[in-house]
């Protein structure tokens, strides 16, 4: 995302939703990330520690895993972790 500009809801969806789907699988949707700011002024925001509480969930230990986004890496690939990174707006 670029600074400055939000982006709507329906475009981070448009943008993130199908490729969060194929990676994560299609038991957990993107918008369940979504904090209640975003339903009210429809800007969209990903809740990372939601994120994180569903990665524990998932088998994440930070005591043994380190750092969630090498999780990420080791579980879902490269892939997924640049995709969450984008999400979070760290990279294009």
């Amino acid at each position: 995302m670029a600074k400055g500009k939000l982006m709507s809801f329906e475009e981070g969806m448009d943008k993130f939703g199908k490729q969060f789907n194929l990676i994560f699988g299609p038991e957990i949707h993107l918008n369940y990330f979504m904090d209640a700011i975003c339903y009210l002024t429809r800007n969209f925001s990903f809740d990372i520690i939601k994120f994180d509480k569903w990665a524990e969930r998932q088998g994440y230990q930070t005591e043994r895993d380190g750092a969630l986004s090498a999780w990420i890496q080791k579980k879902y690939g490269k892939g997924a972790r640049n995709l969450i990174n984008q999400i979070l707006g760290r990279q294009k």
